[in-house]
């Protein structure tokens, strides 16, 4: 008999929720080194939610979940688009979806320039040789980082900087296919990116409605979107 299992680094009262409201079990990933063959074995024909927020496990895993469960919620292509940014905005744009205007510097070598180059408040930032990328809210944090990467590179940084200045910053909740704010832009979103639960963070940039990133592993405390969750894995469940 297949089972319902939910693979996470970090239980929260979603997961709780829905081990004890619709049987899934909760395998929860240690540090330790994992045994690729016992999951494997383990959720073979099996439905399975990722909740995992490390992306260095959640994209393995997620590849390795979809070549053996019966299902898997949400995609590996969604969770590959949407922790790398580069490959998200790529897409995006070309579906002629907006993304920030971007400032390029390349090859940063003072980077105690940066704080004073540098006034406003909300920024985000990509690495483009790295696997550091995120959102920064000031300029220090922003310098740390950077610096962070020379001290453990002896090679050149190239940065892609952004500094949007974006306002009107929203998260919309994706619950299989259905978004909380119905806007044109998330709608085209959800068909690139397909069916799960995710937020897609959206906002303004010189009146421009533009995507920010995507978050494949959203909190969710809110209990109206908690009961939302619950009703859609309710019927994925019956439709296997």
């Amino acid at each position: 008999m297949s089972m319902n299992y939910i693979i996470t680094d970090e239980p929260k009262r979603l997961e709780y929720l829905i081990s004890r409201k619709l049987g899934f079990e909760i395998i929860k990933l240690e540090n330790a080194v994992l045994d690729i063959e016992e999951l494997k074995n383990r959720i073979e024909n099996s439905t399975i939610l990722l909740r995992i927020y490390s992306p260095y496990k959640l994209i393995p895993i997620s590849i390795i979940c979809e070549k053996y469960a019966k299902k898997v919620i949400n995609s590996s292509k969604l969770i590959i688009t949407s922790l790398i940014r580069e490959l998200l905005y790529r897409e995006l744009e070309k579906n002629n979806i907006q993304t920030p205007r971007r400032l390029y510097i390349f090859d940063l070598c003072n980077v105690s320039d940066i704080a004073n180059k540098i006034g406003k408040t909300n920024m985000l930032l990509t690495f483009t040789k790295t696997d550091i990328e995120g959102v920064v809210e000031t300029a220090q944090a922003l310098v740390s980082l950077i610096e962070h990467r020379y001290y453990m590179s002896a090679e050149d940084v190239k940065v892609n900087l952004v500094i949007p200045n974006i306002e009107d910053i929203k998260n919309i909740l994706v619950v299989g296919k259905e978004p909380s704010i119905d806007i044109d832009m998330v709608r085209k979103v959800v068909d690139i990116l397909g069916e799960g639960i995710y937020t897609i963070t959206v906002g303004k940039q010189d009146g421009r409605e533009v995507v920010l990133y995507i978050d494949p592993v959203p909190s969710i405390e809110n209990d109206e979107d908690i009961e939302k969750v619950l009703e859609y894995l309710k019927n994925i469940l019956k439709l296997n």
